[in-house]
């Protein structure tokens, strides 16, 4: 039995070796236990404050790629709406102009037409006139009557927006007009 106390006095010791070891090491990393908590070693600190860092500068660095990317595509969505925007925009104002073009070609073909039923009825009544009474007097060539007030109609005409302005002119020419037709009958 003496043997066996021994043994196990020995195993024992072992334990107690190992932890005191264990021991040792784990004092080594925490310098000192009081009443206030744990403090750590310099070098664990330094680990631990590493460890968490580059932890916490990854997931910042991870949720800031993942912003950019997300406001990089709303970019692009809003781009893409407002472009259809602007080609739609574009579309309405083309289709208004045709609108328009069309509008105005219709008017203008109206008044073309107008104005050669006119010109045509114009035609007409000056040849039943003429057979009516007869040969008339033709006026032009070298004939240069009223030639300053009729330039002086035209001036006016030029230069005023309304027509009526140039009633005092035009009545000008009318007397000129009929004192030369009477002259030459």
């Amino acid at each position: 039995m003496g043997n066996r106390s021994s043994t196990t006095r020995d195993n024992t010791r072992g334990s107690q070796i190992n932890e005191q070891q264990q021991l040792d090491e784990a004092s080594s990393q925490v310098t000192a236990v009081t009443s206030s908590g744990v403090f750590l070693s310099n070098e664990l600190q330094a680990e631990i404050v590493q460890s968490f860092q580059s932890e916490a500068l990854k997931t910042q660095w991870e949720k800031l790629q993942a912003k950019i990317l997300l406001n990089h595509k709303d970019r692009i969505t809003q781009d893409e709406v407002r472009k259809a925007q602007v080609q739609e925009e574009i579309r309405q104002w083309r289709k208004h102009n045709d609108a328009v073009h069309e509008a105005l070609d219709r008017k203008l073909d109206e008044l073309r037409a107008k104005f050669s039923d006119s010109q045509v009825a114009v035609s007409y009544d000056v040849g039943k006139l003429e057979e009516k009474l007869g040969k008339v007097p033709k006026f032009g060539g070298k004939d240069t009557a009223c030639l300053d007030v009729r330039m002086a109609l035209v001036n006016c005409l030029k230069d005023v927006t309304d027509v009526r302005e140039c009633d005092g002119v035009l009545q000008v020419v009318e007397r000129c007009v009929k004192q030369t037709v009477i002259a030459h009958e």
